[in-house]
């Protein structure tokens, strides 16, 4: 009896868990992730106390690739941030910052006392 719910159980999860695989756009990180999936597999017995482990091992992994298909897409949506500009009022500072993904910003500062010596100023509909 238990031991059909721990089957039952462990059909699902497995169903989830490659779908997270499937998501998984590194091809590296996608054969370590099928390999311990073959592992997990490999694990057969009719013991319910260790398809109950099996189960366990495979939930703890479920939030493993969680975590790498939430971090993969968090890396996505960092990588897609433009440019971020702003002219001071007076026209005298502009400041550029780009997000690097993971890493920090690259950001560009310029000041002049006397705007009107140079500057490129943008259309009133642009920002930079």
């Amino acid at each position: 009896m238990a031991g059909e719910l721990y089957e039952s159980e462990f059909k699902k999860d497995l169903e989830k868990a490659l779908t997270l695989i499937s998501e998984i756009s590194d091809k590296t990180q996608q054969r370590s992730a099928i390999k311990w999936m073959n592992k997990i597999l490999s694990l057969k017995s009719e013991d319910p106390q260790v398809k109950k482990n099996r189960n366990c091992f495979l939930k703890y992994y479920l939030n493993l690739l969680k975590n790498t298909v939430d971090s993969i897409t968090v890396e996505t949506k960092e990588r897609s941030l433009d440019v971020l500009t702003q002219w001071s009022p007076d026209k005298r500072t502009y400041v550029a910052i780009k997000p690097l993904p993971s890493e920090g910003a690259l950001i560009y500062m310029a000041v002049a006392d006397d705007p009107s010596q140079g500057w490129d100023f943008p259309k009133p509909n642009e920002t930079a």
